[in-house]
């Protein structure tokens, strides 16, 4: 469930723009607004620097809202209200055949996150009529040994070390978190390997003990990956298209008196285009010789009892879960639906 990886890449792109104090907190942050971070590049390499030849060229853009982030202190009360709109937009077209080594495009927006040692009470919504949007978008006549395209969409997320005491987390409907990653490989191009990544997250809860929850989802998550190539001779060698949505997770060695309820919107689109007759399906993409991997993974109401470090310890585990979402991926290989799950390690 790559809990460690995503506090790990919560903590290393939020810890620039906060400190540590050995206090007690309360806080109320509100954002209203709107946030886009537009990165453009078209012409072709000749028109650009020499420089750009043969080296990367790389977009990335990154949007943070509602952000408390006290590892080493008590978070009291924080309350965090989202009804803004977060937009990461890049965009790339080379329209000669001209080479350069790689083309990379990332996107990441946050909402509404904790960290601290420990959470008394955290209220967090998102919504309604909040959005965060990433769109990579690159069109290609170029020669690149590598194109990768990324993006990741954080919303309503609490993190303590110790104890979460009472936690409100809501996603309503109209609350939406999308990545779409789009690429364009026109008739002169040539790249080794493609990669289109994208992944939601919503409502998650970490602790080692956490009481008195209620959370809910009811917004969109959708991760769409396009590759279009002009003909089956520009295939890539290899293509990887990942996409990754979750809707309330919670990751605890106690949990008591917890109640989360999901009833939106999860859809995964995974799509190589032959341009002028359609997608193509996974045997035809293997008899061309493409070492395609994919991933289309909807996880909603996902539990986590982790083992007590001290095997001695008593837990608490009391919780219920409801979900009527509706999921949606496409292509058959690496396909996986969770829904209302619990996993405990003891």
């Amino acid at each position: 469930m790559r809990r460690a990886a995503l506090t790990i890449a919560l903590a290393a792109t939020s810890s620039a723009a906060a400190a540590d104090y050995n206090a007690v907190v309360e806080a109320a942050q509100s954002f209203l607004g709107s946030q886009a971070a537009t990165n453009m590049m078209t012409g072709s390499l000749q028109d650009l620097e020499t420089e750009l030849s043969l080296q990367p060229v790389a977009q990335t853009g990154l949007n943070a809202a509602n952000l408390i982030i006290l590892e080493d202190s008590i978070v009291d009360q924080a309350n965090q209200l989202a009804k803004g709109h977060q937009t990461v937009e890049n965009r790339i077209v080379l329209s000669d055949p001209g080479h350069n080594e790689t083309v990379e495009q990332l996107g990441q927006n946050i909402a509404n996150y904790v960290v601290a040692s420990t959470i008394g009470s955290v209220s967090q919504y998102f919504g309604p009529g909040a959005s965060q949007e990433i769109v990579n978008a690159a069109s290609l006549e170029s020669r690149s040994s590598a194109v990768s395209q990324g993006g990741t969409n954080y919303a309503n997320v609490a993190i303590a070390q110790l104890s979460i005491g009472t936690a409100l987390q809501e996603i309503p409907d109209g609350g939406t978190q999308t990545v779409r990653n789009d690429l364009s490989l026109g008739a002169t191009a040539r790249i080794d390997a493609v990669s289109q990544d994208g992944t939601n997250m919503g409502n998650i809860l970490i602790a080692e003990t956490i009481k008195d929850v209620t959370r809910s989802f009811y917004g969109d998550q959708v991760v769409e990956n396009h590759l279009t190539v002009e003909s089956t001779g520009h295939l890539p060698d290899s293509i990887t298209q990942n996409g990754l949505n979750v809707a309330n997770y919670v990751s605890a060695i106690s949990i008591e008196n917890m109640t989360q309820t999901s009833e939106g919107r999860q859809v995964v689109t995974n799509e190589v285009v032959l341009s002028g007759a359609g997608p193509l399906d996974v045997a035809s993409l293997d008899s061309y010789g493409v070492n395609y991997n994919v991933g289309h993974t909807n996880v909603v109401n996902l539990v986590e009892i982790r083992a007590p470090k001290d095997s001695d310890a008593p837990s608490v585990i009391s919780f219920s879960q409801n979900s009527t979402m509706s999921q949606k991926q496409t292509l058959g290989r690496g396909a996986a639906l969770i829904g209302n799950t619990a996993t405990i390690q003891r």
